[in-house]
């Protein structure tokens, strides 16, 4: 199951600016001084018309401003999500479903949510 979640991180800490932190584990840094990608397992069920042994991963990918000024936040965060979903699409090749505004709890900031869909089969 960590395959999936490992996969994206690695894809996206390739693909993203350098300059963003891309984690893949629960908890935020105590400190947030740049654009965070946070990558983490929300469902797994099996792949619908596929064979046994085939897994869809839903992931959760939240992109969080460091800025704690809103305004500064929302424009850091329409260009950074448009990045990210070009990452999603052109370097894992996963669908992804509706991305939702949201309040990261652990930062206090604005943050969207961006489920993506990974096949892995149970070899992976």
């Amino acid at each position: 199951m960590k395959a999936a979640r490992e996969y994206v991180a690695a894809t996206l800490r390739d693909h993203l600016p350098k300059s963003w932190l891309v984690i893949d584990v629960e908890s935020a840094p105590d400190t947030l001084d740049r654009t965070m990608v946070r990558v983490r397992n929300e469902r797994v069920r099996r792949a619908a018309d596929a064979p046994l042994g085939a897994y869809d991963h839903t992931l959760l990918v939240r992109i969080t401003s460091h800025h704690d000024d809103q305004p500064k936040a929302e424009r850091d965060l329409e260009d950074s999500l448009s990045d990210l979903l070009a990452v999603i699409e052109d370097h894992l090749g996963s669908a992804w479903d509706e991305a939702e505004k949201v309040l990261d709890p652990d930062t206090n900031t604005l943050a969207w949510d961006v489920p993506v869909h990974v096949i892995t089969t149970r070899e992976d």
